[in-house]
């Protein structure tokens, strides 16, 4: 029997480059699901004329901010409005700077081999601890959509990361901690997964306890799937595990530089890597964007 999968895309720009990964996810076997940030001006008819053999859906947009509780509530309409068309058998989450690194005939041949596995990174307690993940969620935070790191005016940059810091200072001295009454483990990880259609019903089964638990957190996207897995026995035995080559859990192939918190943007000098990355098995690659180098999208495209 043929497999049906779902690709779930959160974009907010770099809409040229959107346009050629719809064009190389478009197959009979999948359907494509699109967030468009509302908070860009774009005709979302456009994309319409790369997809021939999927089915395209745009979903219902919503503002989205990076690090606050809005991410979520996007990633959670995705799985909603894939789910309520029809019950895929893997669904796959990716930005629109994301790119799969092998052909849709080896993506498919792999999850029909590994049908039932959950493809979710889950850090270890040790990154927990080092990127202090319980403070996203015992404390009460107001204004979860705004970062410092997105205010370009300086001073209100800085004034708003010393009330944060107040903050979290007041909520550690009184020893406040509002996730401990809900008795669950606390999971952390990559949002980008690739899960099937048993946990994406357990997710919107539980979704009125993920926005009660995390409205008011920081960074939810990393949370409320890992969570829900790692309180579920059944789902936490289901998590791949590669222990021979230690590839990420989700199989996303990306880079982090020390000291910073976002994944390196690929480009052409990086090829021979991502080439390597394509032969060890990995699925997709995160992040490339055709205003740092469009080359190395094209040559992705070649290669698939």
């Amino acid at each position: 029997m043929i497999q049906k999968h779902a690709y779930l895309i959160i974009a907010n720009s770099n809409f040229s480059q959107l346009k050629s990964l719809i064009g190389i996810l478009d197959d009979k076997r999948n359907d494509i699901f699109i967030h468009i940030d509302k908070k860009v001006t774009f005709d979302t008819g456009t994309l319409m004329h790369f997809c021939r053999k999927s089915n395209l859906y745009i979903i219902p947009r919503i503002k989205v901010y990076w690090g606050g509780s809005s991410l979520m509530y996007c990633e959670l309409n995705l799985f909603k409005y894939a789910h309520d068309l029809g019950k895929y058998d893997y669904y796959h989450l990716l930005s629109g700077k994301d790119f799969p690194l092998q052909s849709q005939d080896y993506i498919h041949n792999f999850f029909k081999q590994n049908e039932g596995v959950e493809f979710v990174h889950i850090a270890n307690k040790n990154s927990m601890r080092i990127n202090k993940v319980n403070e996203r969620v015992n404390f009460f935070y107001f204004f979860t959509n705004w970062s410092y790191k997105r205010i370009n005016n300086k001073c209100f940059s800085f004034l708003f990361k010393i009330i944060r810091y107040i903050q979290k200072s007041i909520y550690k001295l009184l020893r406040f901690n509002i996730y401990k009454k809900y008795n669950l483990h606390l999971g952390y990880g990559s949002q980008w997964v690739s899960i099937d259609n048993d946990l994406v019903e357990e997710i919107l089964k539980k979704q009125n306890l993920i926005k009660k638990i995390y409205k008011h957190s920081l960074i939810p996207d990393e949370l409320f799937i890992q969570t829900i897995i790692l309180n579920n026995l059944n789902f936490k035995k289901r998590v791949y595990i590669d222990r021979l080559s230690h590839k990420p859990s989700n199989l996303r192939y990306l880079k982090f530089l020390p000291g910073n918190g976002s994944p390196v943007t690929w480009t052409y000098k990086d090829f021979d890597e991502l080439k390597k990355a394509k032969n060890d098995g990995y699925l997709f690659v995160r992040k490339l964007d055709c205003k740092v180098d469009n080359v190395i999208i094209k040559e992705i495209l070649k290669k698939l």
